[in-house]
């Protein structure tokens, strides 16, 4: 399923907003791709009128939206609607249909948490991180009814760290990397602990950190790294101007560079 894909219809408008990952899609193909790999995500949030008023009105699709809901009226099931979708835009081919149904069946029988898990991970990787976080608290509530091993928990709560230290919560971030590394002995997991302590996070005693050197070192790494990155550059920049008295300047360059982080930051928290 690798490489280009031509698309064979008109593209949205108006993206449609795949809920459970934070995700706009503008195209048939990235709605099918998103069934093909996610079929346990595949709920309600997904296959209701909402989606199928997109099929017809931004994708020009009126036919196939009509099949939808007359499928949907007789009681099909999410299966169904998801093997519609890729059989009647010829995404796949027969082979590759029967072959993800036979996955699906083993898919249906993945723990709850291993769902959640991936659920997680893909809101993370698209920088929603309070998200991404609940998920994992979701998946740390199942463990009673729900066996997990070590080396899956040291994942979630590794994950988790990392949510909370781009938010810059690095006292949770210390507790998520500790018992990531309690759970799978995981250097990295070590090794991020020992960053979010020298980024300012409280140390947890248990933990001893004796190569916070090397942290300390990849750290002033990073920062050297940062001082090259252009955001870097052009805060300089304005320090420049307004040192020069340059207000006019200054005040066009400010406006600008807001606009454009006003753009970034409208991306991360997008609901």
């Amino acid at each position: 399923m690798g490489g280009l894909r031509i698309c064979r219809y008109q593209t949205a408008e108006r993206p449609f907003f795949l809920k459970r990952i934070s995700v706009n899609i503008y195209t048939m193909e990235e709605l099918c791709y998103y069934i093909y790999h996610n079929f346990a995500l595949i709920d309600d949030t997904l296959m209701n009128e909402e989606l199928f008023q997109w099929i017809e009105t931004q994708i020009g699709q009126p036919r196939l939206a009509g099949v939808l809901r007359q499928n949907v009226a007789g009681g099909a099931s999410y299966r169904k609607l998801a093997s519609l979708l890729l059989d009647i835009t010829d995404y796949c081919s027969k082979e590759q249909l029967h072959s993800l149904f036979t996955n699906m069946d083993v898919k249906n029988t993945k723990p709850g948490s291993q769902m959640l898990k991936s659920i997680g991970d893909r809101l993370l990787e698209n920088h929603k991180y309070a998200k991404a976080i609940r998920e994992y608290n979701s998946i740390l509530h199942l463990r009673t009814r729900d066996p997990q091993t070590n080396e899956f928990l040291g994942s979630v709560y590794h994950n988790m760290g990392v949510a909370y230290a781009r938010l810059f919560l690095y006292d949770q971030a210390v507790k998520c990397f500790a018992a990531a590394y309690e759970k799978n002995s995981d250097p990295r997991s070590r090794e991020q602990y020992l960053a979010a302590v020298k980024m300012g996070g409280e140390p947890i005693d248990t933990l001893v950190g004796e190569d916070e050197a090397d942290v300390g070192a990849k750290l002033d790494a990073l920062v050297k790294e940062a001082s090259e990155d252009e955001t870097a550059k052009r805060l300089r920049k304005l320090q420049q101007l307004r040192e020069e008295g340059n207000t006019e300047a200054y005040e066009n360059e400010l406006q600008a560079f807001l606009q454009e982080q006003k753009k970034i930051c409208a991306k991360y928290i997008s609901v």
